[in-house]
């Protein structure tokens, strides 16, 4: 998905560090709520909220993970 890709590239240009802001602007364009975000990331919206907060960053693994998934219909 949109949302998987730019989120592999946010954390892929290391040492960059991660920016939620970024993660907002994509949702915000893509016309989606965080909920809606969180499904197409497999995680939980508590977990994206989190990111989106910049109360919690993701690890590499799970990034790769994210990355991977496949926009659900």
């Amino acid at each position: 998905s949109d949302l998987a890709l730019e989120y592999q590239f946010l954390r892929r240009s290391l040492p960059m560090k991660f920016q939620p802001e970024r993660l907002i602007q994509l949702r915000n364009t893509l016309n989606i709520n965080k909920a809606e975000a969180a499904r197409r990331l497999n995680i939980s919206p508590m977990v994206y909220g989190r990111y989106e907060n910049g109360q919690r960053e993701p690890s590499y693994p799970t990034e790769i993970g994210r990355a991977s998934c496949r926009e659900r219909v």
